[in-house]
């Protein structure tokens, strides 16, 4: 299973955790099936880029999202 968390960081689950989705810059990919872990940055709508994080997750086979904040 893959699961995604927004993150204030490069430093994958030592990275702090971004309490608002959208704002958050990098997103960590914990795969807890390959027991692999990688950080992806935010190029989505919101910082001048294309598509919105839920959209890049599903292409990267992403299943669960944690988040705090969202709206």
């Amino acid at each position: 299973m893959k699961l995604c968390i927004p993150t204030k960081g490069s430093g994958g689950m030592k990275a702090e955790v971004n309490l608002h989705f959208w704002r958050a810059p990098t997103f960590t990919i914990a795969d807890t099936e390959k027991n692999d872990v990688k950080v992806m940055d935010d190029t989505s709508r919101h910082i001048g880029g294309k598509g919105y994080p839920p959209e890049t997750m599903q292409r990267d086979g992403v299943e669960i999202m944690l988040w705090s904040g969202l709206g």
